[in-house]
């Protein structure tokens, strides 16, 4: 019997022991805790709300070796608000590692900034007023970078843009054609940094001249008649694999080619005579559908090769249906670059939506859409295309259907509602080449002047390749 009261003294003891043991292990892992996230809390925060979106850095020379007169236009659609207060954000361009001194040629706090609207782009603002500094990278881990500051709050899902050149003594430069890796770029709201994108590095070594695959205008009459010159110009990007890419010069078709099984694709012209001209780029998909039409006014120099790179052939697109019963599917196909990011803009009387899908291999992308959810009446469609969510294709034609009690298909042709200069149902060379003839010219004809400003200008080149057919 006295066995049996030891025992059971042993027991609990042992049981106390345990018990207190499991109760200094509970409050040292506590405290320990405790202190863990005390010491975190001090740390700064960096969170990133997403990557921003349709990034680019346009810069004025690409070529090797510069020292001085750079200047980049970069613009960027935020993801996610910054809200560090107006005057209290930056905007941050960071270059590769193994480029120290070289894009910040020369350190100052003195570079000419400025917002911009490229690209329809919202210009960066700030208060009192933006500025900008270039700080060297000396060694590994540490980079040449331009900061933007005192910049103003900036809104998720807008697009802005900035101009960044040299100053009176800091100067803006490049490094050699053999650097590799990417630019990368960030907002920041005063203590941490909210979005972030990257850019690959491109830089050629011949002194040419490259000019952003956009459309755009350069000052400057018209060329001289003929040919015979020394220039040379050379069109490349990338379009729907084996397609047909078609370049126009001023009134006459000036060269086709084929892509490649990638999609790449090359056009040059050599023997170009100085001056100004309109050019014109597009390709045809499998079926026949033509893509929206690329415009471009480029001034050509006697000598000068001039490249146009990195083109994106828009997006063709289409619909199974003219008229769908609310509630059904309709799909919307096309082709684009392969294997690329295809995002689907849709619109209807009251509210707008984004889905996205992508292209395969050959370029063929489709999109399923159910109706349900969309208002009755017409709905607008267009199509966009990236590359690794670096190099963003401008849209594709916008094409309609309607939302209503019933289900159509589609005709097999409907003709173009405007630019039609010749009323053939189509919208192509022979239109293009008449809006040539007028171009910067008065008094055009008021079927020629599209906009209906009084001049025939990029504006109604602009309408024009929105009516493309080719």
């Amino acid at each position: 019997m006295e066995g049996k009261k030891i025992n059971s003294r042993m027991k609990f003891r042992l049981k106390m022991k345990f018990h207190l043991r499991m109760k200094r292990n509970f409050w040292n892992t506590f405290l320990i805790t405790c202190l863990l996230i005390s010491f975190l809390l001090q740390l700064p925060s960096v969170i990133y709300a997403g990557d921003l979106n349709h990034l680019k850095d346009k810069l004025n020379r690409l070529i090797q070796n510069q020292s001085s007169g750079i200047n980049h236009t970069v613009l960027f659609t935020a993801a996610g608000a910054v809200s560090g207060g107006d005057g209290n954000n930056k905007v941050i361009v960071t270059f590769p590692d193994t480029d120290d001194a070289t894009w910040c040629s020369a350190e100052g706090t003195d570079l000419t900034v400025a917002g911009c609207t490229e690209d329809s782009a919202n210009a960066l603002s700030g208060t009192p007023g933006l500025t900008a500094r270039c700080v060297k990278g000396v060694g590994v881990s540490s980079y040449d970078t331009i900061y933007v500051e005192q910049v103003d709050d900036l809104s998720a899902g807008l697009a802005y843009c900035v101009s960044i050149s040299d100053g009176s003594t800091a100067k803006l430069g490049t490094p050699l054609a053999t650097t590799s890796g990417v630019i990368t770029v960030k907002t920041n709201n005063g203590s941490s940094d909210v979005d972030t994108g990257q850019l690959p590095v491109d830089i050629i070594t011949s002194d040419q001249v490259a000019v952003t695959a956009r459309v755009g205008e350069e000052p400057g009459g018209h060329h001289p008649p003929g040919g015979g010159g020394t220039a040379r110009i050379i069109f490349s990007g990338y379009s729907y694999p084996k397609s047909s890419v078609f370049l126009i010069k001023d009134a006459e078709m000036a060269g086709t080619t084929v892509a490649g099984n990638n999609g790449s694709f090359q056009i040059s012209l050599d023997g170009i005579s100085a001056g100004t001209y309109v050019f014109g780029l597009y390709a045809k998909d499998e079926t026949g559908l033509a893509s929206r039409l690329l415009v471009y006014t480029l001034r050509i120099e006697e000598g000068v090769t001039v490249s146009v790179a990195n083109i994106l052939i828009p997006a063709t697109i289409t619909a199974d249906r003219a008229e769908v019963k609310k509630g059904d599917k309709i799909t919307i196909s096309g082709w684009a670059i392969p294997n690329a990011y295809i995002s689907i803009f849709v619109k209807d009387s009251q509210k707008g939506f984004t889905f996205q899908t992508y292209s395969d291999s050959s370029g063929k992308y489709q999109y399923i859409l159910n109706t349900g959810s969309l208002a009755f009446g017409n709905v607008n469609v267009f199509a966009q295309s990236s590359f690794d969510n670096l190099i963003f294709s401008e849209s594709s034609k916008t094409i309609t259907f309607l939302v209503g009690t019933k289900s159509v298909k589609k005709p097999l042709q409907t003709c173009p509602v405007r630019a039609d200069l010749n009323n053939d149902c189509a919208v192509n060379l022979i239109d293009f080449s008449i809006l040539v003839y007028w171009f910067d010219k008065s008094l055009p004809p008021g079927e020629v002047d599209l906009s209906g400003d009084g001049v025939v200008n990029m504006t109604d080149f602009s309408i024009m390749a929105y009516y493309w057919t080719g």
